[in-house]
């Protein structure tokens, strides 16, 4: 077996291969960890989930240089800062090379990540919380509908059609029907807090989302 092309901490920007989303074509991003058997990579975006991504789904990142700034540092350790998009993180190392570097950690997924200090900007101050402009909610969204497509697949993989096309060795009831009762179940976990370490919330998606799958071929298998 190879050894993986890229390591923990690299940038990556996304291929446009068929199998990609286009909303993600050409989003660079963080690898956050290596999977071996094949080869996978939990690649971290702005303010989004963690996508698994093939290697050949990736490309290295060109890091540009920003211009050298004669003046000393501007952050200190412990001070909170932002970066261009808004993400607010806090400063818990500085590097002496030149153009100064921080790294920063960030308030929403805890990940840590190096910067230059001409991409950071102190954090705007506001008597109370601010709306997400637009263009991050849009964000936001494709990268939820990423993650439940990313389980869904995977999940078809290893398990194959079961819930749309289950053993039926006790339950006689069609797709449809089963899937109303994992439907109900994954209800009835979060009405009574037992989430048993799952992600209760994804996993409903999921199923509702297989409900649709369900229902257009039961449309496209009855006769017109």
């Amino acid at each position: 077996m190879s050894e993986p092309k890229y390591k923990v901490g690299d940038r990556v920007r996304v291929l446009p291969t068929r199998d990609i989303h286009p909303a993600i074509h050409g989003r660079e991003g963080t690898i956050s960890k290596v999977r071996t058997g094949p080869t996978l990579y939990d690649v971290e975006f702005f303010n989004c989930g963690l996508p698994r991504m093939a290697e050949h789904e990736l490309e290295p990142a060109q890091v540009q240089q920003p211009p050298v700034q004669s003046a000393g540092p501007r952050f200190k350790k412990g001070d909170p800062v932002q970066n261009n998009m808004g993400r607010k993180a806090t400063v818990l190392h500085q590097d002496e090379a030149t153009p100064p570097q921080h790294w920063v950690r960030f308030w929403d997924t805890g990940q840590g990540e190096w910067y230059y200090e001409a991409d950071l900007f102190p954090q705007a101050q506001s008597a109370g919380p601010s709306s997400p402009a637009p263009e991050i909610v849009r964000d936001l969204i494709t990268c939820v509908c990423l993650d439940l497509r990313t389980m869904l697949i995977e999940k078809n993989k290893s398990y194959g059609n079961s819930a749309l096309d289950p053993v039926r060795i006790f339950s006689k009831a069609d797709p449809i029907e089963q899937l109303n009762v994992r439907i109900d179940d994954k209800l009835s976990r979060l009405v009574r807090g037992q989430d048993a370490g799952e992600d209760v919330e994804l996993d409903l998606l999921g199923y509702l989302v297989l409900k649709q799958v369900a229902k257009r071929l039961k449309n496209e298998q009855t006769p017109q």
